[in-house]
């Protein structure tokens, strides 16, 4: 007995459990189930918000090209220029046609009409209307005094009316065009489907519904029910009880819906009275009823719950992805979706094995645009620089802004580095082509960096990062495009202490030129000296150039290393020529520098200053520096030459010079590489290079140094061979200009070095 009393006790308290936490559970359903629709209600009416916003934008923008005007500017009638043959009509359609591009398959008739009422053109779904197609009346229409009424700079939305299909309903946006001629008045109009404003990824089992509160018509619909008289008496229910509750915003019970509605009011600039609405099937309550059966229930609504928070995060996800992925300026995807489509692009290529290229592209001098047109104008070049991109670019690529004037591409398939190059080039070479700006025509330029993978990294910050370090180099050298290598990397930690305390360095005098004498063939007579630049670091000792001059040519720091270099070498010959010697001084110039429109002025200068001839002065050069921009390394080269500075290319044999650019060059000497000159004698292989290039000086006219001699062996085989000139350790290391004097006097009574 105790037993059963026990048993029954045990079950009616379980009965009041299981009856309770249904009950608990039921509400917790139906507030989360509010939650979510208001939340998503709210997220879906800023939709429609800012999808009216982007129309009212993109209609000012339209409206304020010059081709309206022009229209009116242009000589005769309205009704001539209308019928005829008009150039600025034309240019004034295909820019009311722009329109429909940007809202694809949502807009269906444009029209420019003038104050009379009288359409100047129209263009229906893409189609340009006939002259006598043309409406005469459209004063008359809903939109013609409202338009007006608000002027320039203002966009006029009508109300809802259903397309000329009949199949759909489409709101008239219109706005007057400014800057016409006096006396002139027009306006812009185009009618946009109120399709695209429930344009929302779906979440779930959400439906979202526009409704029109003047004629409680439902406008869009993200899912629309079947034709049938039960689903429109339901719809019809919705639109009468939503627009007929007190309150703008709030949730309903209708017709087996639950409703989370919001109401987006009109104002002088817009007719519609809207209700934005997410709709869900409303819980079934009745489950209550049934002990058992709700007791089922709710062991599958709790697994139910869990998988509908986890798809309702994910699917919340997703849409802020969504709203993240374009710039707002452009129109062009961000930050953030090229890097998805880069991590795509890296998957697929583990199974293709292809080549994925980033290139960075910024806008050189882009800050004189704005500080001098103003940001808008600023503003209006961006935008033209995507589709300028864009045109260069396969379908399959991508192309990102990425903030400021910086943009990105993607090639997610690329033939290798000379296929990246390829694309780099062309989109340089139009991004080159002016722009228009308003009235201007500008001209700009830009600098591209590249990085592929795999050879630079495996990941997007990677390609991005070391596509960006490339942009880099390639602006401050004034190159075009340049690819990515390790020594560009600006995060490299030991780069970036070098060149902060090189820096100091220059400041606190810790340079020294150290000098390594030249001798003439056979005498060996001294001719010159070659200036060669070493770093007495505090902590580190004497830090020899290969270990700084790297890193100081990939940024501005080689400028005034250059000119420190110049004017120290100019300051030792100055001296030297005091004491009774004159030595000409080789210095080396960096591509960078040779590129540098001040490399001519400041050698002027330094040697004006100190008074030396220009005779004592040599520039030394390297092949690859010449190649880096022929062209304009000829014009310096002949600038350099009439001020009667002698040119020495130095490294030769070991760059990747055109013997055609070399003959034409007024270049008078060439330093063999020492790296033939120490093996000559070991390896007939090099020894046939070194004759080679002094056979090729002697025919060019051009002297020839030797680098690297350090036996008298090596000195025979040269002379042997008719080189002229000669430096390396049989005669001197490189020492300080102290230990030259020293070096001069013992030579001069015949003691060995």
């Amino acid at each position: 007995m105790l037993l059963r009393l026990g048993a029954l006790l045990a079950g009616v308290v379980l009965v009041g459990v299981s009856i309770g936490v249904g009950v608990l559970t039921g509400n917790e359903r139906r507030a989360d189930l509010d939650r979510r629709l208001r939340g998503e209600n709210h997220q879906q009416a800023e939709a429609v918000r800012v999808s009216f916003a982007r129309a009212r934008e993109i209609m000012l923008l339209t409206a304020q090209n010059p081709v309206f005007a022009a229209f009116y500017r242009e000589p005769g009638d309205l009704q001539t220029k209308v019928e005829g043959d008009s150039r600025t009509l034309d240019n004034a359609v295909r820019a009311m046609g722009f329109l429909a591009t940007l809202f694809p398959e949502s807009v269906g008739e444009i029209s420019f009409v003038d104050s009379s009422g009288s359409e100047n053109a129209r263009l229906v779904r893409g189609q340009r209307s006939q002259p006598d197609q043309l409406s005469q009346t459209e004063a008359d229409e809903s939109y013609f005094d409202p338009t007006f009424a608000l002027g320039p700079g203002e966009v006029y939305q009508s109300a809802v009316q259903p397309s000329a299909a009949g199949n759909s309903f489409v709101v008239s946006n219109s706005t007057v065009v400014p800057g016409l001629p006096p006396g002139s008045q027009a306006v812009i109009r185009f009618e946009l489907s109120t399709a695209m404003f429930g344009r929302v990824r779906p979440v779930l089992d959400l439906r979202y519904l526009i409704i029109d509160a003047n004629t409680l018509s439902i406008v869009s619909d993200t899912r629309p029910t079947p034709a049938n008289t039960a689903a429109a008496q339901r719809d019809s229910a919705i639109a009468t009880a939503v627009t007929a509750a007190a309150e703008p915003d709030g949730i309903l019970t209708v017709a087996g819906q639950r409703l989370s509605y919001t109401l987006v009011p009109s104002s002088p600039a817009n007719a519609n009275d809207w209700y934005v609405v997410s709709a869900a099937p409303a819980p079934d309550t009745g489950l209550l009823a049934d002990f058992d059966f709700r007791t089922l229930i709710l062991l599958v609504a709790a697994g139910a719950l869990l998988g509908f928070a986890v798809a309702s995060f994910r699917a919340y996800q997703r849409r802020l992805e969504f709203a993240a992925v374009t710039d707002p300026l452009t129109q062009l995807p961000n930050r953030n979706m090229l890097a998805d489509r880069v991590e795509q692009a890296l998957l697929a290529r583990r199974r293709t094995n292809d080549d994925v290229a980033v290139l960075v592209l910024d806008l050189d001098r882009f800050k004189e645009v704005n500080d001098t047109l103003g940001h808008h104008c600023g503003d209006e070049l961006l935008q033209q620089v995507g589709p300028r991109i864009r045109a260069e670019l396969r379908e399959s690529d991508t192309v990102a802004r990425l903030g400021g004037d910086e943009f990105a591409v993607l090639l997610p398939s690329v033939n290798g580095i000379s296929a990246a190059m390829e694309v780099a080039g062309r989109i340089l070479e139009g991004v080159r082509q002016p722009f228009t700006v308003g009235a201007l025509a500008l001209e700009v330029e830009a600098s591209v960096g590249i990085a592929l993978a795999p050879y630079h990294g495996e990941s997007f910050e990677q390609l991005l990062q070391h596509a960006d370090a490339a942009m880099y180099v390639a602006k401050e050298s004034s190159l075009g495009a340049t690819l990515y290598d390790k020594a560009f990397d600006t995060h490299n930690p030991r780069r970036l202490s070098m060149l902060a305390e090189l820096r100091r360095a220059i400041d606190k005098d810790e340079l020294e030129l150290y000098y390594q004498p030249k001798a003439m063939l056979p005498t060996e007579e001294l001719r010159g000296v070659e200036a060669l630049l070493r770093w007495n670091h505090p902590a580190r000792g004497t830090v020899m150039p290969n270990d700084f001059i790297p890193f100081a040519e990939h940024t501005a720091l080689i400028q005034p290393l250059t000119d420190w270099v110049i004017e120290h070498a100019a300051a030792d010959v100055r001296r030297w020529l005091d004491g009774g010697r004159e030595i000409a001084v080789s210095v080396n110039v960096s591509a960078r520098s040779l590129l540098d429109n001040r490399l001519c002025e400041t050698i002027r200068e330094v040697l004006e200053v100190h008074g030396i001839p220009s005779r004592l002065l040599v520039v030394e050069i390297t092949e690859t520096a010449i190649m880096t921009d022929p062209n304009k390394a000829r014009d310096v080269l002949v600038a350099l030459n009439a001020m009667g500075i002698e040119v020495s290319i130095d490294d030769f044999g070991t760059g990747y010079s055109s013997l055609a650019y070399l003959k034409t060059l007024p270049v008078h000497e060439l330093k063999i590489d020492r790296s033939f000159v120490m093996n000559m004698c070991a390896h007939p292989d090099d020894a046939v290079i070194v004759r080679s290039v002094i056979d090729l000086g002697r025919n060019l006219g051009l002297r020839v140094i030797a680098e690297g001699v350090e036996d008298a062996d090596t000195c025979r085989h040269l002379v042997e061979a008719g080189c002229q000139m000669a430096q390396g350790y049989l005669w001197s290391k490189p020492i300080p200009a102290a230990a030259l004097d020293e070096w001069f006097a013992n030579r001069a009574v015949g003691v060995s070095s």
